[in-house]
């Protein structure tokens, strides 16, 4: 009240605000910090994060998929590059079945973070969906390779390998998995699968018991 012209001090009242989840008034706070100091990009950025919080939230705590795409839209209106807000905006078409729309916002993020393991496999998911198998490797593929630790990379690829009759390529992804979690009961149980399909008919009874007794203790 004593300085209402200083832009920090109405950004620190919209950061307070967004803290108690009160983001209209954390926007309109930073939009009169943004007109005080019109030369800063910074508010133009907490006002962005702000949408994205509130995006977040009819996603994945209200399941308002098609208002949290409003929410994301605006972000990206502000910062078109903005990583979060794609990946986020192509889950909630996802949720909503639109699956050429998410494949979009996925690919949008790959073009700016190229080494974006979760959206190669969010794309390998959708193109696996859409019977589209060949493409749906490539992109398990790229996830792997970003990200040597994805296991759920590993493990959709490797049940992919096995439906299109990769046997050995398949087992070699289980395997993967099994090394990082030895006590993951569907590692075993899909490695299982593999080797009978293989005819490996008494590796694959091994690992179905593996799989079992491991089950029966988690």
């Amino acid at each position: 009240k004593e300085r209402p012209d200083y832009a920090p001090a109405w950004q620190l009242l919209g950061s307070s605000f967004k803290v108690l989840h009160r983001h209209e008034e954390a926007i309109e706070a930073y939009e009169t910090a943004m007109e005080l100091d019109p030369g800063s990009t910074k508010y133009r950025k907490n006002i962005a994060d702000v949408y994205l919080v509130m995006g977040n939230k009819a996603l994945y705590k209200e399941g308002r998929y098609q208002e949290s795409i409003q929410f994301y839209d605006k972000t990206l209106k502000i910062m078109p590059n903005h990583l979060n807000a794609w990946f986020a905006k192509g889950i909630a078409y996802r949720k909503l079945g639109a699956y050429r729309n998410a494949t979009s916002c996925f690919l949008r993020v790959v073009e700016i973070d190229p080494q974006n393991a979760h959206a190669y496999y969010e794309m390998g998911q959708l193109l696996e969906k859409s019977d589209n198998l060949e493409e749906a490797v490539r992109c398990y593929l790229e996830a792997i390779r970003s990200d040597p630790s994805h296991t759920d990379a590993m493990y959709k690829l490797g049940n992919l390998l096995t439906r299109i009759g990769e046997y050995k390529s398949a087992i070699g992804y289980f395997d993967r998995i099994i090394e990082k979690k030895p006590d993951s009961s569907v590692a075993w149980y899909a490695k299982g699968v593999a080797l009978r399909k293989n005819g490996q008919d008494q590796d694959a009874e091994r690992c179905f018991q593996r799989a079992g007794k491991l089950a029966a203790s988690q």
